[in-house]
């Protein structure tokens, strides 16, 4: 299946790699961006099997229904319930401090429609989790995902999502017109 991702991944479709992804050794939160389009899911999961990378995602539960429910269970994502509290910041928290290395990804802009901000959950648990926040984005019209080197979430929120917001303004999404 590797060589099937790869070949479809990097020749067919002509994506590439920019940047270094980082050692397997070390627990990190992916943070993704801008995210517009189911494709994004389609590049980001060929990636993943292509490098054989082994991550959850957190994804709206409003997807966690047959047959898509198989999909997420196979493709390791774990649904948010973001119409109620339930703590997920302190649950996510815990599946980190309990594992030698665990790589998740969230997309802070919570969604593939046009939203007027990002969404705060990837700080808060990258603090409380004290793991590294590895950016990386998609820019379809290069054909480029950008890998940033790990850092630690900045002092501030608002700090924070500027700088995330800084990184993602020059790329393309696949629909460019719903970016942030």
């Amino acid at each position: 299946m590797r060589k099937v991702c790869r070949y479809f991944l990097y020749r067919v479709l002509g994506w590439h790699v920019v940047g270094t992804i980082p050692a397997r050794d070390k627990s990190f939160l992916f943070v993704f961006l801008p995210h517009t389009s189911n494709w994004d899911f389609v590049v980001g999961m060929l990636l993943i099997k292509a490098e054989k990378i082994k991550v959850i995602a957190f994804g709206k539960d409003g997807f966690y229904f047959f047959p898509f429910k198989g999909l997420y269970n196979y493709f390791n994502v774990v649904p948010i319930q973001r119409d109620k509290s339930d703590n997920f910041v302190n649950l996510a928290a815990k599946r980190f401090q309990n594992s030698k290395s665990l790589w998740a990804v969230m997309a802070p802009e919570g969604t593939r429609s046009k939203v007027g901000k990002l969404r705060s959950g990837y700080y808060y648990l990258a603090k409380q989790a004290d793991v590294p926040v590895v950016v990386v984005g998609l820019d379809f019209v290069r054909k480029s995902i950008i890998v940033k080197e790990p850092r630690p979430p900045l002092v501030t929120l608002a700090e924070d999502q500027a700088q995330l917001l800084k990184f993602s303004r020059p790329l393309t999404g696949k629909r460019p017109y719903l970016s942030i």
